[in-house]
């Protein structure tokens, strides 16, 4: 009979607290908000494979500035600033200069903004991954 009577005064003492609500119960779980979602800004190490210039790695560091994407590529020790950074459903594009071909160099790279590995192509032919950098 005791076990029933603490059972039971238990149960009540659950059932008459009262449950959290409002602001204060939004405080439980900070963890989501305390960890920035990954996002396209970052540095990437980048590699083009088979181009004219052979297999071309290089440094894309894509930044947000005012809420604009923009950044830098440097690669055989040239930097190359951005004049393109743009954010699609299934990735991201970057575009730079490139004044010994006079010519814009579109980097198109598939993938979620969570991830740390990309793939795509660079001028739409070279095969081209990306690694964030860590």
């Amino acid at each position: 009979m005791k076990t029933f009577a603490l059972l039971f005064s238990l149960l009540t003492l659950f059932a008459c607290t009262p449950k959290a609500t409002g602001p204060a119960s939004a405080k439980t779980d900070t963890s989501a908000s305390m960890t920035p979602a990954k996002s396209f800004v970052d540095a990437w190490d980048v590699t083009m494979s088979d181009t004219p210039l052979g297999t071309v790695s290089g440094l894309l560091t894509v930044e947000e500035t005012a809420g604009k994407l923009g950044g830098t590529f440097v690669a055989q020790g040239q930097t190359y600033t951005l004049t393109k950074a743009a954010v699609s459903d299934d990735g991201m594009t970057a575009t730079f200069y490139y004044p010994d071909a006079q010519a814009n160099v579109d980097i198109v790279l598939k993938g979620v903004s969570t991830a740390d590995m990309l793939t795509g192509t660079t001028m739409g032919d070279f095969k081209t991954t990306a690694k964030r950098k860590m």
